[in-house]
């Protein structure tokens, strides 16, 4: 799931995915969710079994507002 705008997740199961890049390995990133941007929220959701070839299997962000609550 990539949220390149204010969003909110919320009630959901995110599993089972893969972000890989056979060429670029920096491109592998966050296999469950990337987030790039501000006002973003995951809310009562499950995140697991996700992988990234670089960075991030279940959640990688590139801002530091990205609000986890269960």
């Amino acid at each position: 799931m990539f949220l390149a705008g204010a969003a909110t997740v919320d009630s959901c199961l995110i599993t089972n995915n893969l972000s890989d890049s056979a060429w670029w390995p920096e491109r592998g990133l966050g296999g469950g969710v990337y987030v790039t941007a501000d006002g973003c929220s995951i809310l009562n959701s499950t995140i697991v079994g996700n992988r990234a070839a670089h960075k991030g299997g279940g959640i990688y962000s590139t801002k530091n507002s990205l609000v986890v609550k269960n």
